[in-house]
């Protein structure tokens, strides 16, 4: 946490994107939210906007879900000679003293466009519908952004950013924790374990969710059909390769149809007809 503060506060200096990639409950989003409340607090004129995927996990009265219960409980613990004077409403804070305001509201496809920001939060940005479109809408709207997730797959835009190079990254495993670490130890497959890890592995109902809230991995984290380990078993001893590798485009008549590309995002073990459609005549 401290190391992440610090990184978070950098780029919120330097007007850097940042993203966190956490195991849950390791408290990324209250760094991310003291950040904000400290910028709030002590610059003037400063003006955040934080989003979540659903409206009542950003703001909802008495709900300790949602994030601004998280701000009014962290106001409200301070001694009163350090609280600032601010005016509460939902879905917003407005510091009286220095004008800074915080906002907050859904993470929809038009999320933050127009607007004009100090800095965004997008909370759990891995579990929201067309993240593209919100990156666009937001990339004018502030400088500073913070993409804070668990992983949700790897068919969203919160995982193609984790790709890139280009963002500061911060990155909360469960190994990083002293408590959920102690007793660490190494598996059969080569990964970290503990005797925490191993209670929280039985009360999981599945393979996809430990990967999601406690590995950060994000191809076992999507819920497939087939399972990933069995995949990559039968691809190492008895798969043969691929028949071409393939994308998926639209053409002319807005009609889908798979055209060959080399490291496409297909890989497939049937040759697509002329109109580039699976062979029909068979399951």
């Amino acid at each position: 946490q401290d190391d992440g503060f610090k990184r978070l506060y950098d780029c919120c200096i330097e007007g850097e994107d940042a993203l966190v990639e956490k195991s849950r409950d390791m408290g990324a989003t209250w760094m991310c939210l003291i950040l904000i409340m400290h910028q709030f607090q002590f610059v003037d004129l400063s003006t955040f906007l934080i989003g979540s995927y659903k409206a009542e996990l950003v703001d909802k009265r008495g709900d300790p879900k949602c994030l601004f219960w998280k701000m009014d409980f962290w106001f409200n613990k301070l001694p009163p000679f350090m609280r600032p004077n601010y005016a509460r409403k939902l879905f917003g804070f407005q510091n009286t003293d220095n004008q800074s305001t915080i906002d907050g509201e859904s993470t929809t496809a038009e999320f933050g466009r127009g607007d004009r920001r100090t800095g965004i939060m997008l909370d759990e940005f891995a579990h929201v519908a067309g993240g593209a479109q919100i990156m666009a809408s937001t990339r004018d709207a502030a400088n500073f952004r913070i993409l804070n997730s668990t992983p949700n797959g790897a068919s969203n835009e919160f995982y193609r950013i984790v790709k890139k190079n280009e963002i500061a990254k911060i990155r909360m495993h469960w190994t990083d924790h002293p408590r959920k670490s102690a007793g660490l130890y190494i598996g059969p497959g080569g990964e970290a374990r503990s005797p925490w890890y191993d209670k929280q592995c039985k009360r999981a109902s599945s393979k996809q969710q430990i990967a999601q809230e406690l590995d950060i991995s994000y191809e076992g984290s999507g819920y497939q059909f087939f399972d990933l380990g069995m995949i990559d078993g039968l691809v190492k001893t008895d798969c043969m390769p691929q028949f071409l590798e393939a994308d998926l485009i639209e053409d002319a008549d807005e009609n889908n149809r798979l055209v060959q590309a080399k490291g496409g995002k297909f890989s497939l073990w049937f040759w697509p007809d002329g109109a580039g459609l699976p062979q029909r005549d068979r399951q």
